[in-house]
């Protein structure tokens, strides 16, 4: 964009490129202040094929360039230390390089690269700054849906107090719907926790970009392997990405499918837990809940105690404090009791 007025590189008009970021040589630029200074509408040659056909092509290919740095950051969520690296050398090694061996067609006009690399690095952090600020809006607009998630919960739960008259089937119903939906917001933190641990572990073990080259060469030309040997002579950049993706993906299905088990059992074990529960509370309670009772009239007869949901909270809790098999099962047992809703307070 423009700050104080000052157009950004890909703002600028053919005419601002031609003087800014290229040499016309001496004749060219005689000729084009003389045909100025008569105010002809005609131009030399050189000068019409730099602006008709190679501005426009650098034009676009700056553009790609900036707008996929522009998706690389916001698919990240962060600018970090890699990434910048990264972008400079893009900028450098990749688009800068670009613009001069494939897009340069005409012999009598050179780039002055000291002013293009500048204005590219200016490019760079201004896409840096829009991806950004896009990530942060991005970021407010989840916050303030789940803001507004949360607000719709807690009408909800308003209205359940305020409907404490409804009868048992549409209570439990709600409480079991409510239930439910907090677990499963549980279950989606655990697999994003486990998705970035994943992520973490695969990149600490990705050998150093810095170290590349030999290790290609090692697999190449050291081992004697000569299909790898011609892919490494004719295209280096290529084969080096085509190792580097080779060892993540191995190293990323190792770790995921280790990962997919633990979540999986993990689910299985949390939905197995909650029924056991269940099971054991009403047990116990159902042991416990006839206890005589003495009328001057009828004389002594059975009396049904009443229990209420928390006190099926209250007894999760308290057998995880007492059996911890293990943190696993200790944790679970936890979350199991902390996701019952606040307005579960019906009698069984």
């Amino acid at each position: 964009g423009r700050a104080h007025g000052v157009p950004g590189l890909l703002e600028q008009s053919d005419e601002e490129w031609a003087e800014q970021y290229f040499y016309l040589g001496f004749w060219n630029t005689v000729k084009m202040k003389g045909l100025a200074f008569l105010q002809s509408a005609e131009s030399d040659g050189s000068t019409s094929l730099l602006r008709s056909h190679i501005i426009p092509r650098m034009k676009q290919t700056v553009q790609q360039g900036l707008q996929q740095l522009r998706a690389e950051i916001v698919t990240r969520g962060a600018l970090d230390e890699a990434t910048v690296a990264e972008s400079l050398r893009h900028v450098a090694v990749g688009i800068l390089n670009d613009l001069e061996t494939r897009l340069m067609t005409d012999p009598s006009v050179t780039l002055k690269r000291p002013q293009l690399l500048h204005a590219l690095h200016v490019a760079l952090r201004v896409a840096c700054v829009e991806a950004l600020m896009v990530v942060e809006e991005d970021k407010q607009r989840k916050a303030m849906e789940d803001l507004l998630a949360q607000k719709a919960l807690i009408e909800e739960h308003f209205l359940l107090i305020v409907q404490a008259n409804k009868g048992d089937v549409e209570r439990a119903t709600n409480f079991a719907t409510l239930y439910h939906r907090s677990l499963t917001n549980w279950l989606d933190h655990e697999v994003t926790q486990l998705a970035a641990d994943v992520r973490s572990q695969v990149l600490q073990e990705m050998p150093d970009p810095q170290k590349s080259a030999e290790r290609a060469f090692q697999q190449s030309f050291a081992a004697s392997c000569w299909p790898d040997v011609l892919e490494y002579v004719l295209d280096m950049n290529a084969y080096l990405e085509k190792c580097y993706l080779t060892v993540f993906h191995q190293r990323k299905r190792a770790y995921v499918g280790a990962a997919k088990n633990r979540v999986e059992r993990r689910v299985l074990s949390a939905y197995r837990l909650l029924v056991d529960e269940i099971g054991n509370w009403a047990r116990r309670e159902s042991e416990t809940s006839l206890r005589p009772t003495v009328d001057v009239v009828k004389g002594s007869t059975p009396l049904l105690a009443q229990k209420s949901i928390k006190d099926l909270k209250r007894y999760i809790s308290t057998h995880a404090e007492k059996i911890p098999p293990n943190a696993e099962s200790a944790e679970a047992h936890r979350q199991l009791a902390e996701r019952i809703p606040a307005t579960a307070d019906f009698q069984i």
